[in-house]
């Protein structure tokens, strides 16, 4: 039943993408969940096969993964140490995104560095569509700067995790945005 689920909320995933005219580009694919992906019947183009990465869970199994000691810790060290805000992603804020994108990765690398194209392009095709894909994110800012977001939907009861980029200078923040994705 989980197979035939994966390959459901992939095809929705495709059509939203059709939808607005853009090409679902799905990065970092485990192994193990090319086989869902061939099985969609979904044409793609497999650039790199990165080992370890894994996208998509029910939202349960996602948030009982980060429920470690060290998880639990970096989470609440992140909300005791920072103080922060957490607005609801929407294309008006995708300004306010792209400016952190140029923060966090642009200032320190080159666009060849960008293995996929600019990654600000995802501020682009999903912020700004992010209604359109009926998708859910978050926009943390530390101090009032942005300084991460994340953003999942669920398709078919299952999470799909679209997106995710942080200062990773700032102790707990990833975690913080994993947990916050899935339970707001």
């Amino acid at each position: 039943v989980v197979e035939e689920e994966i390959i459901d909320a992939m095809k929705v995933l495709e059509a939203d993408f059709e939808y607005f005219g853009e090409e679902l580009m799905i990065y970092d694919v485990s192994r193990w969940m090319l086989l869902y992906y061939e099985a969609t019947g979904i044409h793609f183009k497999v650039t790199d096969n990165r080992e370890e990465m894994d996208y998509v869970f029910t939202p349960e199994d996602f948030v009982a993964g980060m429920d470690s000691q060290d998880d639990r810790y970096r989470y609440r060290y992140f909300m005791r140490k920072n103080e922060y805000e957490v607005v609801e992603l929407t294309p008006e804020l995708a300004d306010e995104c792209e400016e952190m994108m140029e923060n966090l990765w642009c200032e320190f690398n080159d666009c060849s560095m960008c293995h996929y194209g600019r990654l600000k392009n995802v501020i682009d095709i999903i912020v700004k569509n992010i209604d359109t894909l009926k998708a859910e994110g978050i926009l943390v800012r530390v101090d009032g700067k942005a300084v991460g977001l994340s953003i999942v939907s669920v398709r078919n009861g299952l999470g799909v995790y679209q997106y995710k980029n942080a200062d990773n200078h700032i102790k707990g923040l990833n975690e913080f945005l994993l947990r916050e994705s899935f339970t707001t």
